[in-house]
């Protein structure tokens, strides 16, 4: 939540078998993502964003993820970016605090 997302036109690659990403892939183990990403953290990688801000939703903060960008770059022999969108809300959890 909080990153961009792309409408993409694929380039016919049959050497990656006419495939290319469909996210960016997580750099954190979804069960784990607490003791390195902050609530304070993320609320400030979602300003702008419309979404829980709470530690209930941290295993969804977009620093759990790849950058979109390496994503993007690794791929630009396989799509071409048609339209690029910027997320605004977001919806998941109840609002409700992991206990710990």
């Amino acid at each position: 939540m909080g990153e961009r997302s792309f409408i993409v036109r694929g380039n016919q690659d049959r050497d990656a078998l006419h495939f290319c990403s469909h996210g960016a892939g997580r750099n954190q183990s979804q069960a784990s993502p607490g003791p390195s990403i902050s609530v304070d953290s993320h609320r400030s990688h979602t300003t702008g964003v419309f979404c829980d801000k709470t530690s209930a939703v941290i295993d969804e903060s977009s620093q759990a993820y790849k950058s979109i960008d390496s994503v993007m770059s690794a791929q630009k022999n396989l799509v071409e970016i048609e339209y690029t969108l910027k997320g605004f809300i977001n919806v998941k959890g109840l609002g409700e605090e992991k206990k710990t």
